[in-house]
């Protein structure tokens, strides 16, 4: 622009006179001009620790990334497709750094040439993300950047950190990068995301967009609400009619050999996959259409929960979370256990009469189950999280058992349970699927408002470790592929800062201008985040329309 170009005549006059310094006094003053409007970068999630000097430079055309293992080289880990680190390199090449991008410098004296990663060579790609270390440091001293992490996913992190300091005063303009340094580490270990696709069935492109958005909010773990009584997506091979009588159609169906895919897919960006099957309450009607003896036949004619009263729906449990605790590598299991309603128990004949015999009521029986279930979960090697009703009702668990709070925040529940040394996540007070707000207003900032640790014994279970964290959730009643990613984010960014960043960080004035600018950053990655406020990006917002009339048969086949 006019203000740019007189900028540039300025610093040429000024560099007249100065034949042997003309080159780089002039590049100073030019990289000067071009960046003049830059401040320190807004950063998202805010790390632990971060100061910035006053001296900007620019990414060199020749600008590479050197990874250096540290220490000995372990084992290649079991079931690995591919590094982690390499394959988040070149990830974020292409996203941060492209070739084209580099080529725009303007040659001043201040060049970044190299950023280096340094970790440890046994721990640079790990299998088992919920013990692997997410710490990291990075500093920027030309011509050098530093990152240095204890795991791949550390590596992880920091590379997103060096992408969002990357800075562009112009549209299309040459990157610069402050001088710093910055030190950071998680707050809490389990930083989630809850999506649904038992309600409206999400094609696994949606899954892996979220999946990418997680990793840029440094989020790391899906819990997937994958099967309800609404649904029955997953194809399982031992059991077939499950999916076969109880998906929408046999398209909206996930293979196994999809889901292996998908969840390697999520460890490659730090994120666990939490799957869930909720029993014994949401099971039907859809379990009991290709299966009609696992479920109770209610009185009225309706199905109900799981008949928990039967040896063979032990078995036939048994045989599906063998086949999912193979699919699903993770070490834990969500087998939810909420809103069971005894009525349709009570009113089938042979139920009542189990019940009668052994002296229970529906919570006893809920109580039976559930510690089968348990029992067999258990001997798989897994470790399990369940809905807080299992803790609410009374039932006898293990201690190793995880709670999840989802009635609000539900103090109470959360004081109780951390006092009875059972570990607990944080799920109500995060609901996205509550509404968007009044006019105007973005409602990411009540979730924003929202401590986990804010309840009686809080901060004590936080420190033992017995509050793991939380997560944002979006039940599917009203989200399918059209607006799943549109409604969640930037909305459960504000959850990713709350569960990451030192708890004192919680002013929306000065957190506001720092979330507009992420937004505008994952847009420009693909991410359909919706806006936070009225506004534009810079670089701004991309989208492509096809109407079926201009669509080749082809794309209208698939």
């Amino acid at each position: 622009d006019s203000a740019l170009r007189q900028c540039i005549r300025a610093c040429a006059a000024s560099a007249r006179g100065a034949a042997a310094m003309q080159r780089s006094v002039l590049g100073s003053l030019l990289l000067a001009c071009v960046h003049a409007d830059l401040g320190p970068p807004g950063l998202w999630p805010l790390p632990r620790s971060l100061s910035f000097g006053a001296q900007r430079g620019e990414l060199a055309p020749s600008f590479r990334v050197q990874v250096v293992e540290v220490g000995a080289r372990g084992d290649r880990p079991s079931g690995a497709k591919a590094d982690m680190v390499n394959e988040a390199v070149g990830r974020y090449y292409k996203m941060c750094f492209p070739t084209h991008s580099l080529m725009r410098s303007t040659n001043g004296p201040d060049q970044l040439e190299t950023l280096r990663i340094e970790v440890p060579a046994a721990a640079r790609n790990p299998m088992d993300l919920k013990s692997a270390a997410e710490n990291y440091t990075l500093s920027v001293a030309f011509p050098t950047a530093l990152l240095t992490a204890s795991s791949g996913v550390g590596v992880l992190r920091g590379l997103e950190t060096f992408c969002q300091m990357l800075q562009q005063e112009i549209y299309h303009g040459p990157l610069s990068i402050l001088e710093g340094k910055i030190s950071d580490h998680p707050r809490f270990g389990f930083r989630g995301l809850l999506v649904d696709s038992s309600r409206h069935f999400l094609p696994l492109d949606v899954l892996r967009e979220h999946v990418d958005s997680m990793l840029y909010n440094k989020m790391n773990v899906l819990h997937w609400h994958i099967v309800d009584g609404n649904s029955f997506a997953y194809q399982s091979k031992v059991l077939p009619d499950l999916s076969g009588k109880a998906a929408f159609t046999q398209r909206e169906v996930y293979t196994l050999e999809e889901i292996a895919d998908f969840v390697e897919f999520a460890r490659l960006r730090g994120v666990r996959v939490l799957p869930e099957f909720d029993t014994p309450g949401h099971v039907f009607p859809s379990w009991g259409l290709g299966y009609p003896d696992v479920v109770t036949k209610c009185a009225d004619g309706s199905t109900g929960p799981l008949r928990v009263d039967l040896n063979s729906t032990y078995d036939f449990i048994k045989k599906l979370f063998t086949e999912v605790g193979q699919i699903f590598p993770d070490s834990f299991l969500h087998l939810g256990g909420d809103e069971v309603s005894f009525d349709c128990w009570n009113s089938n004949e042979e139920v009542a009469a189990f019940m009668e015999a052994h002296g229970f009521d529906g919570a006893a029986l809920e109580n039976y189950y559930e510690s089968r279930l348990l029992d067999i979960v258990g001997k798989l090697g897994k470790s399990y999280v369940v809905w807080q009703e299992i803790f609410n009702n009374g039932l006898k668990v293990k201690a190793d058992t995880v709670i999840d709070v989802w009635k609000g925040f539900d103090k109470k529940t959360l004081a109780q349970a951390a006092a009875q040394n059972f570990t607990v996540i944080v799920s109500g007070s995060w609901y996205l699927d509550d509404g968007d707000g009044a006019c105007c207003t973005f409602d990411g900032w009540k979730l924003y408002a929202q401590d986990p640790a804010d309840f009686d014994g809080g901060a004590e279970a936080e420190a033992a470790g017995r509050l793991l964290g939380g997560k944002a959730c979006m039940w599917g009643e009203h989200v399918d592929a059209t607006n799943s990613v549109s409604r969640i984010w930037p909305r459960a960014s504000t959850v990713g800062e709350r569960l990451w960043s030192d708890p004192s960080v919680k002013d929306v004035a000065s957190a506001d201008p720092r979330l507009k600018a992420f937004r505008c950053s994952i847009v420009n990655r693909g991410i359909t985040a919706e806006p936070v406020d009225p506004g534009f990006c810079p670089n701004g917002v991309p989208y492509h329309y096809v109407p079926p009339y201009m669509r080749t048969m082809r794309t209208l086949m698939v």
